[in-house]
């Protein structure tokens, strides 16, 4: 019930649902755990409730908003980003405090078998759920590649998820023992490094087609002299 009354047998709202656990009721870090496990299953933002959450976050875009100017404000006044009471030392983002705090709940919940961002159930041989696990992979993709989810996920249906060069789907497993996603390959001419400026992204290649041009060198010469090689040779006895 809202407004803060107790709440009758069997009260269901979300404010205060789960109050007990068992015989003895629950406190504030385990009810706030499970509000947030509510939030996440429906797909809001962990901080308000109200707007879903980002693809790439579990908060909204208001919410990430506003945590960024408090955190730009406490930076410019010296102050811990986190908690914004203490000045953290030298040569570290947070003060003591809360390094140590950081420290201990990440450790904690990764005993428990419990993801290190919203506490749901981890993945096998991971830290992280399933969710936060996809959520990181579209964070690194856009701060490597320039590339957003939605993006990604069209560039994939124009390919019908296969590979661009060999046609083929991914076939190579990662430590979950599911299939990778396909690699977004850029032209290096424009970008040498692994980064990439949004601009010179070319397609989605599976690992050993992306390796494949890696050991060419990106060289058009190389792979047509390779490709004429193989036609010299293709009736070669064994």
């Amino acid at each position: 019930m809202p407004g803060g009354k107790p709440c009758p047998p069997g009260c269901t709202c979300l404010n205060h649902r789960g109050r007990t656990m068992g015989d003895r009721p629950l406190t504030n870090k385990e009810r706030r755990i499970r509000l947030w496990n509510e939030r996440r299953i429906a797909g809001l933002c962990l901080q308000c409730g109200k707007h879903y959450s980002e693809e790439t976050t579990a908060r909204c875009k208001k919410c990430l908003e506003k945590s960024k100017v408090v955190k730009r404000t406490r930076k410019t006044k010296g102050l811990c980003p986190t908690c914004g009471t203490k000045s953290p030392p030298l040569g570290r983002a947070t003060c003591e405090r809360c390094s140590v705090q950081n420290k201990n709940r990440y450790f904690t919940l990764k005993a428990k078998g419990l993801c290190v961002q919203c506490c749901a159930p981890a993945a096998s041989n991971s830290t992280l759920c399933i969710k936060c696990k996809k959520k990181q992979r579209g964070r690194m993709r856009l701060s490597k590649y320039k590339i957003t989810p939605k993006k990604y996920k069209t560039k994939l249906k124009q390919q019908n998820n296969k590979c661009a060069i060999c046609g083929e789907a991914e076939t190579q497993l990662d430590s979950d023992g599911k299939t990778k996603s396909l690699g977004i390959d850029h032209n290096h001419a424009c970008c040498p490094g692994e980064k990439s400026c949004g601009q010179c992204l070319r397609g989605l290649l599976c690992g050993d087609c992306n390796r494949a041009l890696g050991l060419f060198k990106d060289s058009y010469t190389s792979c047509v002299a390779a490709a004429k090689y193989l036609e010299e040779h293709a009736n070669t006895k064994k």
